[in-house]
């Protein structure tokens, strides 16, 4: 790497390149961004030979790196670097040096330092190989939205991978997908796995332990239940379909009468459409909940990370937490368990209470431990046989340069769904709450709103927020975001 600062002998020295045929694609980036504020330019040289793995791995990996304005590289997919000695460099001019570069940040002068830090802790890992890469072609088969398809496009293209494509965006149908492609004798999850994890019912059976599960198909099965239970079920108890998706028709009941009336409403014809007969009534469990997820090769996992998944509108409401005020049921937001937020990196303790001051809310160790004596209860909720979902492998890749379609900061992910029913019409609200707060601007890494284009299931918009002190500075960020997107929307 060579540090290379803005002078007026600079920019004459690259501009005596401009009329080389060989110009590269880093003098192009060198001379874009001359005329922009101060700072200095790292031109990245390999000392070794080889060949490109994933041609965007540094734009991923510096990814809101502090001190860092942009990012470039200039490899392809495949391509053949040769490597010189540091002795060898310094002997070359600049016009030599250039055509060497695979890549090149404009960094901030005060953070130079920082920057050659991250560089070493962002790149320490293999990604030049010393054979070829040949280029391969895969058949991608799978369920899943259009948007997750867009990422897998975008790695494919840059790993040297053509793709053939069968995507349904319906993802009930990835067990019969599982299927097909074990009897063509296709790489896939084994369709009995992917089959037991998309059934609730058929998934809590893995985990049984001290947790009442049935599972009714029709008003029979209910009238069963309640003659055969009825005395001994314990309130509260979960409802939903053993197929459910984005939360959809989960419902809490405190009692019999609640019972009855929430299961039959899972059986409407537009959710059987969706979600099949099948409903499942199970413990409602109360605690502190994690998202785990693991990338396995041939068995081995590779990566893994895990968040907090933080309460969702019911939880609130439940937890009395509408600031000593008895809001009007009708004006109150809607009682559902659609997620409202991820922390990353996880806040994971064995035991941990959910604590709030004022309305921030977090996780923290109880005190005392619990007994080893009585180990407390860890209790699978669901698995997803999938890539997790779109604004989870956002995050991810912002917190730690890692991609899902293939640790730098505290991220808080605020998921912001709709309260109220009606035709959104409001625009662009991100763009505009962060025009009127414009000290929030350095703590949003990326924001998505219906205006884009891009919204996923009843979220209006989701926004990533970091910080780079704690994570309750995170937490804070991400709740004042909420507030003011809640209040610039009018509740909506």
């Amino acid at each position: 790497m060579i540090n290379v600062s803005r002078s007026s002998t600079l920019q004459n020295g690259f501009q005596s390149c401009v009329n080389d045929s060989t110009s590269s694609d880093a003098l192009k980036f060198v001379l874009e961004h001359l005329g922009d504020a101060q700072g200095l330019f790292k031109l990245l040289l390999p000392l070794q030979s080889g060949y490109i793995f994933q041609s965007d791995f540094l734009e991923r990996r510096m990814v809101d790196c502090l001190n860092v304005d942009r990012v470039k590289g200039f490899v392809t997919p495949g391509q053949q670097l040769e490597g010189r000695t540091t002795e060898a460099y310094q002997a070359m001019n600049l016009s030599d040096l250039l055509p060497y570069c695979y890549g090149a940040l404009k960094v901030e002068k005060d953070g130079s330092a920082y920057v050659n830090e991250e560089l070493v802790n962002r790149l320490s890992f293999p990604w030049l190989s010393h054979s070829p890469v040949a280029r391969k072609l895969l058949a991608l088969l799978g369920g899943g939205s259009l948007l997750k398809f867009g990422g897998y496009h975008i790695a494919a293209a840059s790993l040297n991978i053509g793709l053939v494509v069968v995507m349904s965006t319906d993802e009930h149908l990835l067990s019969i997908i599982a299927y097909v492609a074990e009897q063509l004798g296709f790489e896939t999850a084994p369709a009995k796995s992917v089959a037991i994890a998309q059934n609730k019912f058929q998934t809590r059976q893995l985990d049984i332990t001290n947790i009442y599960c049935r599972l009714v198909k029709c008003p029979a099965d209910l009238e069963r239940l309640l003659a055969e239970d009825g005395p001994r079920l314990e309130y509260p108890l979960i409802v939903k379909p053993s197929k459910d998706w984005s939360s959809e028709g989960i419902w809490k009941v405190d009692n019999e009468e609640e019972l009855r009336h929430r299961v039959p409403m899972l059986w409407q014809d537009s959710l059987i459409a969706w979600h099949g007969r099948d409903v499942v009534i199970e413990t409602f469990i109360e605690g502190p909940e994690v998202d785990a997820n693991m990338v396995l090769v041939n068995g081995q996992v590779v990566f893994f990370e895990a968040n907090d998944d933080f309460p969702s509108t019911r939880d609130v409401i439940d937890g009395h937490e509408n600031d000593g005020q008895d809001a009007d049921r009708t004006s109150a937001p809607m009682a559902n368990f659609v997620k409202t937020s991820n922390v990353l990196p996880c806040h994971y303790a064995e035991t941990a209470d959910v604590v709030g001051s004022g309305r921030l809310i977090d996780l923290e160790p109880k005190t005392p431990a619990a007994s080893t004596a009585k180990p407390v209860d860890i209790l699978l909720v669901e698995i997803h046989p999938r890539a997790p979902d779109f604004q989870e492998c956002e995050a991810t890749g912002h917190a730690y340069g890692f991609c899902y379609y293939i640790l730098s900061y505290h991220l808080r992910m605020e998921l912001i769904a709709a309260e109220k029913g009606g035709i959104y019409r409001i625009g662009d609200v991100c763009t505009a709450i962060l025009q009127q707060a414009p000290h929030l601007h350095k703590h949003v890494v990326k924001f998505t709103d219906p205006k884009t284009g891009i919204v996923y299931g009843n979220f209006i918009a989701y926004i990533l927020a970091v910080s780079r002190t704690d994570r309750r500075d995170a937490i804070r960020v991400g709740h004042e975001l909420r507030c003011m997107v809640r209040e610039y929307t009018n509740g909506f």
